[in-house]
């Protein structure tokens, strides 16, 4: 893990050093930087501006070239990374970084110089891929292109650092404005931030197209409320079954509720001593009087009919499953088939995703580009993610432990069974979101071996 790097901030500095890197891949432990760029930002004005181009170890391939215009011709005669890191850090100094998908440039920067046994990178950084989606959630996408489309930005020349550093900027102060005309000021949009990341969706969000209910069925025109972790399914998923049968979803207890349902972790009597605070509510009202019951997840499930067949998924074999090579044991099975059920219940289209085991026994679930990527051979299982400054991601269920020096900047997080991976749904969710963006990328900049992705992109991404 990157122990030391900085904070992600949900500010607006007035001064700020927003930079931006070219690379020859996505992954920092087998591809290089070739390209930094950055400008130092007082009071919304340009001061100074870094820019290098960096010579590779390795040959620039084709993609690459065609993506960035960077040439090997262009680095033959470039300084190197151990030459260029030292006077990049003395040009940021202490500063804020600002920059799009932040953490990707800084991750980078962090590893390379941990690799020339310099001291890491620690500043605090803005993200302005962070601050557009929680300020323009009805974008389909966030990516620099939709939101310079957006803010109508000239884009003539991105994919190289400083076009790419001044896009970010544009965009930034757009970001800017909009702070201020919906929030007032920075202070409120922070404090509506963190209301939001306390409850990701409102139980009143949850709706039915069902016109037709079951009269004799327990949840009919009942109202549930839900607390803890749900261990089988998303708390999203339980609402949306109430829902279906004909119950009333509710974010907190009150006088109305008839149910409040405990994950199965918050009803062991071993945890009775931390009691959330709407079991206490629920508690003090049946003291009171009220029709209220206080169910466990697992008696939830006993009372709902629909929920008698709602197992795992497993199947023999991988008809009409893209598979590059190997063979799969029951665990990896079963981990596709989670992953695609999360997928496909968030309307993503599962049609490409693949399966590959590679030379290390790490099985990828992948669409071109990995969405999740897990151990499931040997003493432990664990599941291998980018450990993200972003609070957008709640680990903290799982074991968490740093992977091997290779694998500089992942963490594992360790699964006690198979179906764990259910609780990271966001995550993966995110992860296809990136692996199609790439790909997408990959359609749109590369003349050659587009054939496998051209018609699925075409037709499901634009």
């Amino acid at each position: 893990m990157r122990e030391l790097k900085g904070k992600s901030l949900i500010e607006i500095p007035n001064k700020y050093i927003a930079f931006d890197i070219e690379t020859t891949g996505l992954d920092s432990m087998y591809d290089e930087i070739i390209e930094i760029g950055a400008i130092k930002i007082e009071d919304g004005k340009e001061i100074e501006t870094f820019s290098t181009l960096i010579k590779p170890e390795y040959e620039i391939d084709e993609f690459i070239t065609e993506l960035t215009g960077i040439t090997n011709e262009m680095v033959i005669d470039a300084p190197k990374i151990n030459e260029v890191l030292p006077k990049f850090m003395d040009f940021i100094n202490d500063s804020v970084i600002l920059g799009h998908n932040v953490n990707f440039d800084i991750n980078f920067i962090y590893d390379n110089l941990i690799n020339e046994d310099m001291k890491p990178i620690t500043n605090d950084f803005v993200d302005t891929l962070r601050l557009s989606r929680r300020l323009l959630p009805e974008l389909k996408h966030h990516r620099l292109s939709d939101l310079a489309n957006y803010y109508n930005i000239d884009t003539t020349g991105s994919h190289r650092s400083l076009t790419d550093v001044r896009i970010t900027i544009d965009i930034f102060k757009n970001l800017e404005k909009l702070v201020e005309s919906k929030y007032s000021n920075i202070e409120n949009f922070k404090d509506a931030c963190k209301k939001k990341s306390h409850s990701c969706f409102k139980a009143s969000d949850i709706t039915t197209i069902n016109t037709e209910f079951d009269e004799d069925n327990l949840l009919y025109d009942k109202y549930f409320a839900i607390t803890g972790t749900l261990e089988r399914m998303s708390r999203k998923e339980a609402m949306q079954i109430i829902a279906d049968l004909g119950g009333h979803c509710q974010d907190s207890v009150n006088k109305d509720t008839n149910f409040l349902i405990l994950g199965n972790n918050d009803y062991n009597p071993i945890l009775r001593g931390k009691k959330s605070s709407k079991l206490l509510k629920a508690e003090s009202l049946k003291l009171k009087g009220q029709d209220i019951e206080i169910l466990s997840e697992n008696v939830f499930y006993d009372v709902i009919p629909e929920l008698e067949n709602k197992t795992i998924q497993k199947q023999d074999n991988f008809v009409g499953i893209p598979i590059d090579n190997g063979s799969f044991n029951e665990k990896e099975k079963q981990a596709y088939y989670l992953t695609k059920d999360i997928l496909a219940r968030n309307g993503k289209n599962i049609e490409d995703i693949r399966c590959n085991i590679n030379s290390s026994n790490y099985f990828d679930i992948s669409l071109m580009y990995p969405i999740l990527r897990l151990k499931l051979r040997g003493n432990k299982d664990y599941i291998v993610i980018d450990k993200y400054a972003d609070d957008s991601y709640d680990f903290s269920y799982f074991l968490q432990e740093p992977c091997t020096k290779n694998d500089n900047g992942k963490c594992r997080l360790i699964l006690s069974n198979i179906e764990e991976v259910e609780k990271l749904e966001k995550y993966i969710v995110d992860q296809y979101e990136c692996a199609l963006a790439g790909n997408k990328t990959y359609i749109g900049n590369v003349k050659v071996g587009q054939t496998n992705y051209n018609k699925y992109l075409k037709e499901n991404y634009q």
